[in-house]
């Protein structure tokens, strides 16, 4: 028992480390608000379970089993055909029964009369030739469409209309079941085709179904005396479509411009911005590379994911190789398109933001333990799209409850995961992708560069977020630019929290909202494997708290630094004597007593971790040189190495020194980058002693 409870503290006192490490008051508020806005988010979607567009009855290795037995009884094939399998939604059906009944009445209604609203497709066919067999599932695995594909020449039967109306009314009744009493013939047509065959087409009308002006409809076209074609769907009126064209067109054009504006106008300032760091030395050419390459990366996996589903648009008298050859510079395109981008935004934008925050890192706040800091982003965004999840789903209830307003059932657009063989991997691709690059795009370059032009912090935070949320229209709701104001709340909160943490806390967020979408329709899926696959992607959004995460388990927290900059006097002799530095040409004592040098020190707490010393020529008052400046290795990369340089040059300014320089190594690459980082410009270059002297700007 002593043990238990022993082990019992132990972990108390981990978790408290862990609370402890929320130093700020605000990130106690997303603490709170994150994890309400979970238990909010799962209770909704438990309360109103059927919130889900969709539970599929069925895997889909079942489906195939069920496609391929199908399709064999009907055409009982001597050669083997190739397959593929998707999932889908019936386009603006959806729109229409959501819109004109409600979207609770429409899932009721889909439930109770089984219809055809969201079915997996089976497709089978043979390369270089044109006959071919697509075959439409129920989630329950029974057959709604059945469509034969063939040559118009193909020679068969000229029926007369009974006949063929004969052979339809069998098939319903004998392979489909239904009870044709309950639906009203529609009558039919014929055509005759240029090898001399005749097809007829049939339609009948439920009789009691009436939704608006929505109709309940089965299909049947025999092709000469042969099924050609089965189809059980549903009609919707067809001003209705003109009429939603017509609005998503308007919604499309306020979508490109914001894009546009937003998106390209940030590519343009981060390109601009890249090349003049560049040419300055301030920025390293491959900075960019390693986030290029993660979003790259995930895009290719995504893409590789979905890559069996390409076949369902393949032509058959298309050349198979030169097709797969297509598709896989597709995904390679599609990868640098995510990629190049980030390549110039990421140190583009961390450039611009230097201009507003000197001695800040924007993209991860620079600390002595980047773990914890890099776990303390992440956890705070991961919290964060919780709340957004939350959010979201509160703000469509008082939009559709008290306004009127209309967004269709949840995840509809991420439907096509149940036919992957990794849904996670998609799952990841729609958050990562467009949360890095949205992020770079509209807080790191979009709020820095605001703030350089207007001066104004709410003008740099409307701005941008403007712009990012009309970007977001092409997602269907009614009023068309609902979507625009569900975003604007979100876009100007994420500047305030870029401004007052860092890029990783919005990306994160930005990433844990957009994957959770998928993982919410994969949790809602009822399939075990498909549930798996959702868990296993919250696993990875998870991967970047975890080392941090363990630390503070390990009681490894953090001491918060008290920074604090003074001058060196005689009294701190024996810790100047102990810092890690080659001693001067002349004694340390000597240097803390002469006049002309100043000297200051960096301290965390009562720890010297940094100094810097200038001396002033003793033939000019106005010059000086900077003869120290160095910092702890563990505390560099935190922009004090500039902050102590800054405080040197104010005090020599304050003693009427007006020309400040420093000799370096050029050779060196680190020491090269940070001198270019201090806007110093060159003073002279000697390349016998590779030696390089830099001069500070006028104040």
């Amino acid at each position: 028992m002593p043990l238990q409870n022993s082990w019992i503290q132990t972990f108390c006192a981990r978790c408290k480390s862990i609370l402890k490490a929320c130093n700020h008051a605000l990130d106690r508020i997303i603490l709170v608000l994150g994890i309400f806005g979970f238990i909010t988010t799962i209770l909704l979607t438990q309360i109103d379970h059927d919130s889900l567009p969709v539970k599929l009855e069925r895997s889909p290795d079942q489906i195939r089993q069920i496609a391929q037995s199908t399709l064999q009884a009907i055409v009982k094939p001597t050669e083997a055909y190739q397959s593929a399998l998707s999932f889908g939604r019936g386009g603006q059906v959806v729109f229409y029964l959501e819109q004109t009944i409600g979207v609770k009445k429409t899932k009721d209604l889909i439930q109770k009369e089984k219809l055809p609203i969201y079915s997996w497709n089976y497709r089978w066919f043979k390369p270089n030739q044109q006959e071919e067999y697509d075959l439409g599932l129920s989630t329950e695995g029974n057959p709604i469409r059945f469509n034969r594909t063939i040559e118009e020449t193909r020679p068969g039967s000229k029926l007369k209309q009974e006949d063929a109306k004969a052979i339809a009314e069998k098939y319903l009744k004998t392979d489909r079941g239904w009870d044709l009493t309950q639906w009203e013939s529609m009558g039919g047509s014929s055509r005759e085709n240029p090898g001399g065959r005749r097809d007829h087409s049939f339609d009948w009308k439920r009789r009691e179904f009436k939704v608006g002006k929505a109709e309940l409809r089965l299909s049947v076209t025999v092709q000469g005396d042969q099924m050609g074609r089965y189809m059980y769907w549903v009609k919707i009126p067809e001003d209705f479509g003109r009429e939603f064209s017509k609005k998503q067109n308007i919604a499309s054009t306020i979508n490109r411009v914001s894009y546009d504006l937003g998106y390209y106008g940030a590519l343009i300032g981060a390109a601009i911005a890249y090349t003049i760091g560049l040419v300055k030395g301030q920025i390293l050419w491959r900075e960019g590379i390693i986030p290029a390459l993660v979003v790259a990366g995930f895009s290719i996996l995504g893409d590789l994911n979905s890559l069996p589903l390409s076949i369902m648009g393949y032509s058959t008298t298309e050349n198979m190789t030169v097709f797969w050859l297509d598709q896989l510079y597709s995904i390679v395109y599609s990868s640098l398109n995510y990629a190049t981008p980030v390549f110039f935004l990421w140190p583009g934008g961390r450039w611009l933001a230097k201009k507003v925050w000197p001695y800040q890192d924007k993209i991860l706040t620079r600390s002595a333990t980047p773990l914890l800091t890099l776990a303390r982003s992440s956890g705070r965004g991961i919290l964060l799209g919780g709340m957004w999840l939350s959010y979201a789903l509160l703000f469509y209830v008082i939009a559709t409850k008290l306004f009127g307003a209309w967004t269709p059932s949840f995840g509809f657009n991420y439907t096509n995961l149940f036919s992957t063989q990794f849904p996670f991997l998609n799952a990841l691709d729609s958050g990562i992708g467009p949360g890095v690059t949205e992020e770079l795009e509209a807080r790191l370059v979009g709020v820095s560069l605001a703030l350089l032009i207007t001066r104004n912090r709410w003008l740099a935070l409307l701005i941008p977020g403007v712009l990012w949320s009309f970007a977001h229209l092409s997602y269907v709701r009614e009023p068309f630019f609902l979507r625009g104001i569900e975003l604007l709340i979100p876009a100007i909160v994420y500047g305030f929290l870029f401004i007052r943490f860092d890029l990783v806390t919005t990306i994160m967020s930005h990433v844990t909202y957009n994957s959770l979408l998928s993982v919410g329709l994969l949790a809602g899926s009822g399939q075990p494997n498909l549930i798996a696959s959702g868990i296993l992607a919250i696993v990875v959004l998870l991967i970047p708290t975890l080392p941090g995460l363990w630390s503070l388990l390990q009681g490894k927290s953090e001491r918060h630094p008290l920074i604090k900059i003074i001058e060196l006097t005689p009294d701190r002799l024996s810790e100047i004597e102990a810092f890690p530095i080659a001693p001067l040409e002349v004694p340390w004592l000597a240097v803390l007593e002469n006049p002309q040098i100043i000297k200051l020190g960096l301290f965390n707490h009562d720890e010297l971790i940094g100094l810097a010393m200038a001396e002033i020529d003793e033939k000019s008052t106005r010059q000086a040189s900077v003869i120290a400046l160095h910092i702890r290795s563990r505390w560099r990369r935190q922009y004090y190495g500039s902050q102590l340089l800054a405080q040197l040059s104010t005090c020599l300014h304050d003693r009427g020194i007006t020309q400040l320089q420093v000799e370096t190594n050029w050779r060196n690459q680190a020491l090269r980058h940070f001198w270019n980082q201090q806007n110093w410009p060159i003073a002279t270059q000697t390349l016998q002693t590779s030696t390089q002297s830099y001069k500070m700007p006028p104040s």
